[in-house]
């Protein structure tokens, strides 16, 4: 490898790592966002009887942000497992790299 294609390795591992905190900031927000929607919901439901039918749909729509929540939960955390393995993979191929230089 040569200067260049460290430059380019170093590249990476930078945009893996802006990506990352990208990832984990994003993961911060839509779990605001996610607070928000429940606590209203929670509202509306703690205002309408729970036998009514406005209140068994309060109820569904509940139930169902409440499975995309969780279905979101899991894919941003395989999503961010990913890209750690990634800059883990590259940050060891760095490492190999810089070794190998060590003795030219």
């Amino acid at each position: 490898m040569g200067n260049k294609d460290e430059l380019k390795l170093r590249e990476k591992i930078e945009n893996y790592e802006k990506v990352i905190r990208l990832v984990e900031n994003s993961e911060e927000e839509i779990n605001y966002q996610d607070k928000i929607v429940q606590d209203i919901l929670g509202d509306l439901l703690g205002r309408y009887q729970p036998d009514s039918q406005f209140g068994k749909e309060i109820f569904k729509l509940q139930e169902l942000v409440w499975e995309a929540k969780q279905y979101k939960d899991m894919r941003l955390m395989e999503v961010s497992q990913e890209l750690k393995d990634g800059l883990k993979k590259l940050k060891k191929e760095e490492e190999n790299y810089k070794e190998d230089n060590l003795w030219d």
